[in-house]
């Protein structure tokens, strides 16, 4: 690791790096301050919501590392003119909205360096989401449940009867929950999370769920992941992180937002040698009980404050849910019931209407009515107006 941010750093005085309070980003810029004697320009974006906001957390480690650190604030009135920008920076309806902070942190950090190294990729090399984790303890300790459901092929009673779970009710939860539980563990992985199968037959119109069922995403998926053919289900999970999630959202997410403000990143945990090395590690030093990415919390200890190396970072995320049923519900609600986006063929009224409602009513919702999905079609619908809709 030191290496690889030696590699990065290499040739410039004083570096950029963007600190989040987690144990990635702070690795690096341990490596710098503590090992390489460097001291970069630290830039950390937080929210009007403390409880999403990193910027304390990030205090904590610029001042036990003595970085040049400073912080800046997005509020829920910067979300629509930041939405319309990013639509034109990514040419696609690239739908992550940590994308908003990543944007906002490189025009800050553009404006005092050229370079900032990033602390994207060891969730995707080392497991540290919550989901690998949830993964390896199914794996570890299915139960009885999960046993059963996997051999009576309940997945795919599912698959072939026209089963939604368009709402919150006891029945739906309980039908999601059963065939989740069927999948096989590295078939998780893959399962369509933006609008999963239930789901898409309630909010698709009848053309477009019958397109998609002809043109199926695991088509681009499954070729790739026979690679991974007879490995651990959680090397299976990781497998398909680096060469579909980390590849195809987090890798452009970071690499747009600097491009548009002529900001270089560098991301020291990509370094041809240290990918090799640690994928070839065993599955404890990935995950050992509740640590994740074991072995790079080991590696920093005496570096990084005791808070930072201890478990508990959920990812960058944004106070969506609030912002969504705030300031920002008119605007969404506007956009989405507007008649070109229903016209467009792709989503029946009443199932908009339902998603809407659903969220609306209080119920934030993960599968049927999340800020998760309007934040997809909403993207949807602003790209199509600036790139299919303009003569």
């Amino acid at each position: 690791m030191t290496d690889a941010v030696k590699k990065c750093a290499g040739g410039l005085e004083a570096p950029g790096a963007y600190l989040s309070g987690g144990v990635d980003s702070a690795g690096v810029c341990a490596v710098l301050s503590s090992v390489l004697g460097i001291k970069p320009k630290a830039f950390t974006v937080g929210f009007d919501d403390e409880r999403f906001s990193e910027i304390p957390a990030a205090e904590v480690i610029a001042r036990r590392l003595n970085l040049d650190w400073s912080s800046s604030i997005l509020k829920a009135s910067d979300f629509v003119p930041l939405m319309s920008r990013l639509v034109n920076v990514f040419d696609s309806p690239f739908e992550d909205s940590s994308a908003f902070p990543c944007y906002h942190g490189a025009e800050i950090a553009a404006s005092r360096v050229g370079v900032v190294l990033t602390g994207d990729g060891p969730d995707q090399l080392l497991g540290g989401s919550n989901r690998h984790a949830a993964l390896l303890r199914s794996v570890q300790a299915p139960g009885w449940r999960r046993r059963a459901l996997r051999r009576s092929g309940f997945k795919h009673l599912c698959r072939m009867l026209p089963i939604t779970t368009a709402n919150e009710s006891a029945r739906s939860r309980i039908v999601r929950k059963l065939y989740r539980d069927s999948l096989e563990p590295g078939e998780v992985s893959y399962e369509p999370r933006i609008a999963p199968m239930m789901v898409q037959r309630s909010l698709y119109s009848p053309g477009f769920l019958k397109l998609t069922r002809s043109m199926p995403s695991s088509r681009n998926v499954l070729p790739v992941m026979e690679q991974a053919r007879g490995r651990h289900p959680l090397e299976q999970y990781l497998h398909f992180d680096v060469h579909f999630y980390l590849h195809d959202c987090l890798l452009p997410k970071v690499e747009r937002t600097c491009s548009a403000h002529s900001l270089e990143c560098r991301m020291p945990y990509l370094e041809r040698d240290l990918v090799d090395f640690v994928r070839g590690l065993p599955l404890v030093d990935r995950i050992h009980g509740p640590l994740q990415k074991a072995i790079l919390r080991r590696s920093l200890a005496g570096f990084l404050p005791h808070e930072t190396l201890a478990p508990g970072k959920s990812g960058f995320a944004i106070p969506r849910d609030r912002w969504f049923a705030g300031e920002l519900g008119d605007t969404i609600t506007d956009v989405l019931t507007d008649r070109r986006c229903i016209e467009r063929g792709y989503f029946s009224r009443d199932g908009l209407s339902g998603i809407l409602s659903g969220f609306f009513s209080g119920g934030v919702r993960y599968y049927s009515s999340s800020s998760g999905v309007l934040m997809a079609l909403l993207t949807l619908e602003l790209w199509h107006r600036d790139y299919i809709d303009q003569p």
